[in-house]
């Protein structure tokens, strides 16, 4: 690979940058809504909503290794492909449930969806990682990945914010559903 700079590699990772953004936002989406009107309008105790903020987090860290084979086989663009439709179908679904499910489904939906969401998320990192060593050269590698990293923090410091203005304006499920959207756009 040449070292010499092109616009294409740059905006490769842009791209990449929104996308680690948006995919620890749809993450990180339901902790936000649970606080501000999930648990008051379904009566979830703190319990019932730490297992449905933890659902993600155990899937993708059983399937962490898996998503790596999934990289593996079917390259970063397929992976990268999966994580963002997943991540917008999986936040949307859970908007959906918001909508549409009586109190007594709403939590093991809830938790459904965010254990599929984990699925599909884990193979994220290693494959934007992957992207980055396929599109930037040696010595900027690590800028690169250091900005993917860092574009992941800004999302999960955003989302209490951001989603939280969402919520405010179209309740929980409405700004999970705008979310999906946006994610499914990029």
């Amino acid at each position: 690979m040449s070292d010499r700079p092109t616009s294409v590699r740059w905006r490769i990772v842009g791209l990449l940058l929104v996308y680690a953004a948006l995919v620890h936002f749809n993450r990180i989406s339901i902790a936000a809504a649970g606080t501000e009107q999930l648990m008051d309008q379904f009566h979830i105790s703190k319990r019932l909503m730490g297992w449905v903020s933890s659902a993600y987090l155990i899937s993708y860290t059983i399937l962490m290794t898996p998503g790596g084979w999934f990289i593996d086989r079917f390259g970063a663009r397929a992976s990268l492909l999966l994580v963002g439709f997943g991540s917008a179908i999986c936040v949307g679904l859970c908007g959906v449930a918001g909508f549409t499910a009586s109190a007594a489904l709403v939590v093991p939906s809830l938790i459904v969806f965010r254990l599929c969401m984990g699925v599909t998320n884990a193979p994220f990192h290693p494959a934007a990682a992957h992207a980055v060593s396929k599109w930037i050269p040696g010595p900027k590698l690590v800028v690169a990945n250091g900005l993917v990293n860092a574009a992941a923090l800004i999302g999960i410091a955003a989302t209490p914010y951001l989603f939280g203005f969402m919520m405010d304006r179209l309740g929980w499920p409405g700004a999970s559903v705008t979310a999906a959207g946006v994610t499914a756009l990029v």
